[in-house]
């Protein structure tokens, strides 16, 4: 329920800061940072709590930043129309490849040292992927040029 609120957010809040007169580029970054750096608090609180459904009200409102991040929409406002299938194809297929490793390191971690590794890596990996975004893919929203 979390995710589905999450994804269903990261369209509306951006697309209603646009209505106020944001550039998309704005609008997307500023909705990703505010999620990126609620998670790091959402992850420290998961495993500081000794009540499981605290600790079940914190994992869920992580999992609404992460799908508030809204990563999936990227390619779409970056290529033009042609190619945004093949590199969500291509970024699916990375995420997938990168999730049988993933999985391997986290059951390993908490079958041998606890949660608190796992959730203290996944509590800063959107503020380094916003930063890669920031980065590497540059303004949102301005279309690249594409060869068919």
């Amino acid at each position: 329920m979390a995710a589905a609120v999450g994804n269903v957010m990261g369209g509306i809040v951006p697309t209603a800061l646009v209505a106020r007169g944001w550039t998309l580029n704005r609008a997307r970054k500023t909705t990703m940072l505010v999620a990126s750096c609620c998670m790091p608090v959402w992850c420290l609180l998961i495993v500081r709590v000794p009540d499981p459904a605290l600790a079940l009200v914190f994992a869920s409102a992580a999992i609404f930043c992460h799908a508030l991040w809204a990563n999936i929409t990227l390619p779409a406002e970056k290529f033009p129309p042609h190619v945004v299938g093949t590199i969500s194809g291509f970024g699916g297929c990375i995420g997938g490849a990168v999730g049988v490793v993933t999985q391997l390191g986290i059951g390993w971690t908490v079958q041998n040292v606890s949660f608190a590794p796992v959730f203290g890596v996944c509590a800063f990996v959107h503020l380094v992927a916003y930063f890669g975004v920031s980065a590497l893919v540059g303004e949102l929203g301005k279309v690249r040029d594409v060869l068919r």
